[in-house]
């Protein structure tokens, strides 16, 4: 997916897992602070958001309605496992205050997932042909 990530408005049990998402929210192809994963619902409702890889250019990765730590599994899709792309390889997420990466960790969100720098091109490519062409489960890092 290219300037655009996957959304959730109203309803559940909803999951976006294994994509290649590049960069969601860039200002002039998105409106509402549109991100890897946005959620306008506020609500947990078995929601998923796992095995993707995901670039943007300013670190935050998810926006997700009325976030507060102490609640966290109760408001927010699950994530886990996904490779997020950042340039230094940044992590900014909103939740009631601003969470570097291991903050969002420590609050159960993206447990084997990592943050690494941008791919080029080619390697954005490439990974997403891996993805369509293979049908692999979760496309290797190149």
């Amino acid at each position: 997916m290219v300037w655009g990530g996957c959304k959730s408005y109203v309803g559940d049990t909803k999951s976006c897992d294994r994509n290649v998402i590049v960069f969601p929210g860039i200002d002039a192809r998105s409106v509402g602070d549109r991100r890897c994963q946005t959620d306008d619902d506020g609500t947990f409702a078995e929601q998923f958001h796992y095995d993707n890889h995901c670039m943007v250019q300013d670190g935050r990765f998810y926006s997700f309605s009325g976030c507060e730590p102490a609640r966290i599994d109760d408001i927010v899709f699950h994530t886990w496992n996904n490779t997020l792309y950042a340039p230094g390889r940044t992590f900014l997420q909103s939740c009631g205050q601003d969470l570097n990466f291991s903050q969002w960790q420590a609050l159960g969100q993206d447990s084997r997932s990592t943050v690494r720098t941008p791919l080029s091109v080619s390697e954005i490519v490439s990974l997403g042909t891996r993805v369509l062409v293979d049908g692999r489960e979760r496309a290797a890092i190149p």
